[in-house]
């Protein structure tokens, strides 16, 4: 992939900085929209030397449509890819909450949450494209546990679980971008998933051990594991992609 493009990435967690990486060292134009600028700090400045990379610091869950909408229009090139890289829960997936009434406004909480961010993302992202009548790509980071259920045995000794609102979040994810992919299909507007497993980062040992065993990679997943088909899939390669969900996961779920 030759072609350059400017690309609007949600989310400098773990996965949006490695994705946002290869992105710019592919010489890329970046605006990143991220609530945390200590995380644009984390970027190599000589990626900088590489592409236009512009840093906006938004608070997703207190943003309206339009205004991210100007945000993508302040951009000095128009944008025609769009990924969300984002996380948009407080849930601590360390804590199994034994009220169960504090249990479901959590779940509820949660699943709101969830939504929110990620319809504003899709109708945003789709709405600007549609203005700038530019046949663009739009890619939402999901989880395989959209696709299929967790296994509870991976946690049973180290505190942590997989909660009811991130499947139902992710499942939902997929499901709307699905749902977006045929509504501006006239638009030759594209929209997919990617859904990775496990993404290494320095989990209890027991847990990781067990997790390997289940993949024929013997290993967890890096960022990096997911950037070239990200950008792939933002890319005029990729024209007869979409409504489809990607899972990375070396095996896990075979």
């Amino acid at each position: 992939m030759t072609n350059s493009q400017t690309i609007c990435l949600w989310g400098l967690g773990k996965i949006g900085l490695g994705i946002a990486r290869h992105f710019s060292e592919m010489g890329n134009d970046l605006l990143i929209i991220d609530i945390d600028s200590k995380n644009f700090d984390n970027l190599p400045k000589n990626l900088h030397k590489n592409s236009n990379i512009v840093f906006k610091k938004i608070d997703i869950e207190n943003v309206n449509v339009t205004d991210l909408i100007e945000t993508y229009k302040s951009c000095k090139n128009e944008i025609s890819g769009f990924i969300n890289c984002t996380y948009p829960s407080r849930r601590d997936k360390k804590i199994d909450i034994e009220d169960i009434d504090e249990r479901h406004s959590g779940f509820s909480l949660s699943v709101g949450l969830h939504f929110d961010n990620y319809h504003k993302f899709l109708l945003s992202s789709s709405e600007y494209l549609i203005k700038k009548k530019i046949k663009g790509s739009v890619v939402s980071i999901s989880s395989m546990y959209g696709s299929v259920l967790p296994d509870f045995e991976l946690y049973s000794d180290n505190g942590h679980f997989t909660p009811a609102d991130y499947v139902a979040a992710k499942a939902g994810l997929n499901s709307l971008s699905k749902y977006f992919a045929k509504k501006m299909k006239k638009n030759e507007i594209r929209f997919n998933t990617i859904s990775p497993g496990g993404i290494f980062a320095d989990q209890e040992i027991n847990f990781v051990r067990r997790y390997v065993e289940k993949s024929i990679s013997n290993k967890m997943l890096e960022p990096q594991d997911l950037a070239k088909l990200s950008l792939f899939l933002l890319s005029d390669e990729s024209k007869m992609f979409t409504g489809q969900d990607y899972i990375i996961d070396g095996g896990f779920t075979l």
